[in-house]
């Protein structure tokens, strides 16, 4: 990310995505959603009088295509790894990276599993609940009895490289539990569906910003729990499109893939970020996005983090 390159997941089959300036973020959100709905959101957002330098939902890119950085997260002592959001997002890392966004999260997954178990006790519908929604929430609790930073960002980001060194082996065993889950949708429906899965929430996602607080403003929000209002609101409207992303995916061509797959994929995707999220640290103020200066994409060298300039000694190296 120093180059504006996010480096895409190969085994989910995830290309690179190039998201160093406006113009790269715009492209791949294009690349994306071909339909441009979800990069003219974008480009809204970004109006000088709403939030010029945000990236409201598109942020998600970063924790949802990203590898896990096993590299780092296999040295001892565990250190968490300094990450760079995409410019211009100096102002938002994300609802995967909230509080707010995880303890909304926990409700509504618990809410979603009891709605599921009762519709089944009724006979209504003889299907148990997907296995994934139950391993997800037995992570999620586990994770947040036992580490406060597990759901407090705050509280995480001060730590930088002293997190605990549980939480990070737990979250990297959660992440790889999804990971697996999703190697095999690959292989079962596709090597794109992973792909489309990511690509359909970000469509949706770009949206929750306005939505929030036009919720506010009506006095319509939900629970957000003693928590920042609007940014609580924005992970209760994940939740509502969900079922727009089941369609979204059945417009892809996923019309054989049993909707309870694609609504359970959702939640180990959004889990998956979560996960991403804690075990990393965010460069804060200049540092962040501003000094030193990000690299432009052209820079990048096939992986080698160098460009030879004119002169001898003239490199750039990161």
């Amino acid at each position: 990310l120093f180059f504006g390159i996010l480096e895409g997941d190969r085994s989910l089959n995830l290309p690179d995505y190039r998201i160093g300036n406006t113009e790269e973020v715009y492209g791949t959100m294009y690349s994306l959603d071909p339909t441009g709905t979800a990069t003219k959101k974008i480009r809204d957002n970004r109006h000088p009088s709403f939030a010029p330098k945000c990236l409201f939902g598109f942020s998600d890119i970063s924790p949802l295509a990203a590898p896990f950085l096993h590299e780092t997260m296999l040295q001892e002592p565990k250190q968490s790894h300094p990450i760079r959001l995409p410019i211009p997002a100096q102002y938002t890392t994300g609802l995967l990276s909230h509080k707010e966004g995880f303890v909304v999260f926990s409700h509504r997954l618990d809410a979603f599993i009891n709605s599921s178990r009762y519709i089944r006790e009724k006979n209504i519908a003889r299907l148990p609940v997907p296995p994934g929604l139950l391993k997800v929430q037995y992570a999620y609790k586990h994770l947040q009895k036992t580490w406060q930073e597990w759901e407090d960002e705050v509280l995480a980001n001060s730590q930088i490289n002293n997190r605990p060194s549980g939480m990070l082996r737990c979250c990297e065993l959660a992440w790889t539990m999804c990971e697996k889950h999703f190697i095999k949708l690959n292989r079962d429906y596709g090597e794109s569906f992973y792909r489309d899965l990511m690509a359909s929430h970000l469509k949706n996602a770009v949206n929750w910003w306005h939505q929030a607080w036009n919720r506010m403003r009506e006095g319509t929000a939900r629970d957000n729990f003693g928590l920042r209002d609007y940014i609580a609101e924005g992970m209760h409207l994940y939740w509502d499109y969900l079922e727009l992303v089941v369609e979204e995916m059945v417009s892809r061509g996923y019309t054989a893939v049993p909707k309870e797959i694609i609504r359970e994929a959702w939640v180990m995707m959004i889990f998956k970020g979560f996960c991403w999220w804690r075990s990393n640290w965010m460069m804060e103020g200049q540092d962040m996005c501003e000094a030193p200066e990000r690299l432009p994409s052209e820079y990048y060298d096939d992986g080698k983090g160098v460009k030879k300039g004119d002169g001898e000694d003239d490199f750039v190296v990161l």
